[in-house]
């Protein structure tokens, strides 16, 4: 069985499979895996205009470390750009405001700062305070691996 490490989580492979060794305590103090749809919802944010492959290698990774921390993630610039154009203003702001509207239906708003904070990030920040939202930074390194490639030995 070999072990893996992305930011503070570990892994462990097991028959070519890759599993998060995450657990959380429950009430009566018993371990139980997070596999369940009690999770924390988080508003991702992190730069996407700019060096788009850079920044969208960077948000699928932010993703998959806040899926693996046990929370479900709402990345609107990785979706929202699936159909709209970020160069057009328009869009942008469609897209933007779109994703501002989830604020409400989340727990809290996860910053991924590792490169910089964007001026569409500031401004979700700002909407976020403005309502009271939790907000909160993390860093998990600038991108060394491939997209898709979660785990590196140690």
């Amino acid at each position: 069985m070999n072990k893996f490490i992305l930011g503070k989580i570990e892994f462990f492979k097991y028959d070519d499979n890759i599993f998060p060794k995450i657990f959380k305590k429950t009430k009566n103090k018993k371990e139980k895996p997070l596999y369940s749809n009690d999770k924390i919802t988080v508003i991702l944010e992190s730069p996407f205009a700019g060096d788009r492959k850079t920044n969208i290698k960077y948000a699928l990774r932010c993703m998959a470390h806040s899926l693996y921390l046990g929370e479900a993630p709402f990345v609107s610039h990785l979706l929202y750009t699936q159909c709209l154009e970020d160069s057009i203003l328009e869009d942008r702001k469609i897209g933007m405001s779109a994703g501002w509207s989830w604020i409400k239906s989340s727990d809290k708003t996860v910053v991924y700062e590792d490169y910089g904070i964007s001026d569409g990030m500031k401004k979700g920040i700002e909407i976020a305070k403005n309502m009271g939202h939790k907000i909160e930074y993390r860093k998990i390194g600038k991108n060394e691996i491939e997209t898709g490639e979660l785990c590196k030995d140690n």
